[in-house]
């Protein structure tokens, strides 16, 4: 085998570097589960809180994290209630149930390794979706428009053909205009 030429080892590393910058420019493509999980703000926005606080109640996880938005935020002519909102996301954010997973042990110096059987907590709202929730929320939240455009490009809010049906809801939701009309629920997006 020949030993690899300077020039050789040039192209190798700007074609390396090449194919790294094109796969760090798609890296950040707005997936469709962040779209998904955001699901919960469509929600918030589009149901009545009298039903929201009913359907929270019942136990339905989607619709206490929905809730806690609408409380968090003053949703839908609803007060802002923050030590309510922080009730409801931690009901959210408990676990639903267990469910069994193996993991191998590996043995000590004389000992062979092992399978051991262990529960682990499930949940109904993971952890990334209350995130990307918290992301979306705060991108919803932020007074200029075009400040939050790099992150929905990025992905918050499931991508910016989202973020701009959900900011133009958000907005109405945020006012009171819906309740001083006299309908006993929001008005919901197509």
């Amino acid at each position: 085998m020949r030993a690899p030429t300077p020039s050789s080892l040039i192209t190798f590393t700007l074609l390396a570097m090449g194919v790294g910058l094109v796969a760090c420019a798609h890296s950040h493509p707005p997936p469709p589960e962040i779209a998904l999980y955001c699901a919960p703000i469509d929600v918030a926005i589009s149901t009545a809180p009298q039903v929201l606080a009913g359907q929270a109640t019942a136990g339905d996880t989607q619709s206490q994290l929905a809730y806690a938005l609408v409380l968090a935020n003053g949703l839908n002519g609803t007060p802002i209630d923050k030590s309510a909102s922080d009730g409801w996301r931690a009901k959210a954010a408990a676990p639903s149930g267990t469910r069994m997973s193996s993991i191998y042990v590996p043995g000590g110096k004389h000992q062979a390794g092992r399978v051991m059987m262990v529960s682990l907590p499930t949940y109904d709202a993971p952890i990334e979706q209350q995130v990307e929730v918290d992301r979306c929320v705060a991108a919803l939240n932020t007074p200029a428009f075009p400040k939050t455009i790099t992150r929905v490009d990025h992905g918050e809010c499931g991508g910016a053909e989202n973020f701009k049906r959900l900011f133009d809801a958000w907005t109405r939701a945020k006012s009171a205009d819906w309740a001083a009309s006299g309908r006993s629920s929001p008005p919901v997006q197509k």
